[in-house]
């Protein structure tokens, strides 16, 4: 049986590790910092990693609901998830994953950005 992403990123603790990656990358991003100025980022390094993991073919789906109900009242706009695609994007491919493999991971990302993004 071929090996999933979230396999070869080393299961669990590897994504962990890209999730932290991400947001040191994300909170010194003018785009996206003001976002998280209150939050406890030790949770939300911990959802946004089983998150990652299941769009990465890991353990444990994600409930839209859960997803619309933390992003709700934010804000966020179209162009604040793209910045954050861009920065995972980065993120992952220092990660060293393929290309194939990022495109991947961020087509199952952009699924769901209607459930996030808060602007026609």
């Amino acid at each position: 049986m071929p090996e999933t992403l979230f396999e070869r990123c080393g299961g669990a603790p590897g994504v962990s590790r890209l999730v932290m990656a991400l947001y040191d990358r994300v909170l010194v991003d003018d785009r996206l910092h003001g976002f998280f100025a209150e939050t406890d980022m030790r949770r939300l390094v911990d959802h946004h990693a089983k998150f990652l993991s299941a769009l990465m073919g890991g353990p444990a789906g994600y409930d839209e609901r859960l997803l619309a109900d933390v992003h709700a009242g934010l804000g966020i706009a179209e162009r604040d998830f793209a910045a954050m695609l861009d920065a995972l994007r980065a993120t992952l491919a220092e990660g060293e994953l393929s290309p194939e493999e990022i495109a991947r991971v961020l087509a199952r990302y952009q699924a769901y950005k209607a459930v996030v993004v808060q602007e026609p």
